[in-house]
C-alpha cells in the first residue's frame, strides 16, 4: 500500500513536471514568435518608412523639374518681349531719322519725285 501510495505520488509528481516542462517550453516558443513578429513589425515600418521618404523626394524632384520649366519658360517669353521691345524702339528711331532727313533734303529744294522713293522704304 505504501509502495502504491509512494509509486502514486511519484507519477504525479512526474506528471506536474512534464507539464511544467511544457508549459516552459510553450512560453519559450511563445516568446520566440512574438520576438520574430515584433522583428517582422519593426522590418515592415523601416520599409514603410523608407517607400514613404522615397515617394516624397520623388514629388519634389518632380515639383523642382515642373518649376524650372515654368521659370525656363517665362524667362524665354520675357526676353522675347524684351527683343520686341528693343525692335520697336530702333523702328521708331530709325523712322524718327528717316522724318528728319526727309524734312533737310525738303529744305535743302531735293525734288519730290526723289523723296518719294526714299518715303517708300521701309525702316526694318
Amino acid at each position: 500500500m505504501v509502495s502504491r501510495e509512494q509509486a502514486k505520488k511519484m507519477k504525479e509528481k512526474m506528471t506536474a513536471e512534464a507539464a511544467q516542462s511544457e508549459k516552459q517550453q510553450f512560453e519559450r516558443i511563445l516568446k520566440v514568435q512574438k520576438a520574430a513578429a515584433s522583428s517582422e513589425n519593426d522590418r515592415e515600418l523601416a520599409d514603410q518608412h523608407r517607400r514613404l521618404n522615397h515617394n516624397q523626394d520623388i514629388r519634389k524632384q518632380i515639383a523642382d523639374k515642373t518649376e524650372s520649366v515654368q521659370r525656363n519658360r517665362q524667362e524665354f517669353l520675357e526676353e522675347g518681349q524684351k527683343i520686341r521691345f528693343a525692335k520697336t524702339l530702333e523702328k521708331k528711331r530709325l523712322d524718327s531719322i528717316k522724318q528728319r532727313k526727309l524734312a533737310e533734303l525738303q529744305r535743302a529744294g531735293v525734288p519730290e519725285k526723289y523723296l518719294a522713293e526714299l518715303n517708300q522704304k521701309k525702316m526694318t
